[in-house]
């Protein structure tokens, strides 16, 4: 495997296209975990649907119910 030049004896455009690399690798990377942090998001948002529709079936209510529910506590709770 050949070494890498020292910066010392690299041109100008050298420097500039080894800078390039480095910046499209980190733009693939910063894209992986973009990808990464949707699909970890999707993982937790349906989790969390599935944890409602469980105490909802739990709790003997339609989801109807269960939303009329909520919206009589906010009413009497508006600061909470």
């Amino acid at each position: 495997m050949p070494r890498r030049k020292k910066v010392e004896n690299m041109s100008y455009e050298e420097r500039i296209e080894q800078v390039d690399t480095r910046i499209a690798e980190c733009k693939e990377t910063l894209s992986a975990l973009k990808h990464q942090k949707k699909e970890l998001e999707s993982a937790r948002d349906e989790e969390a649907m599935q944890n409602i529709s469980e105490f909802i079936k739990a709790s003997n209510m339609t989801p109807t119910e269960f939303l009329a529910s909520l919206q009589e506590r906010a009413a009497e709770n508006p600061e909470a």
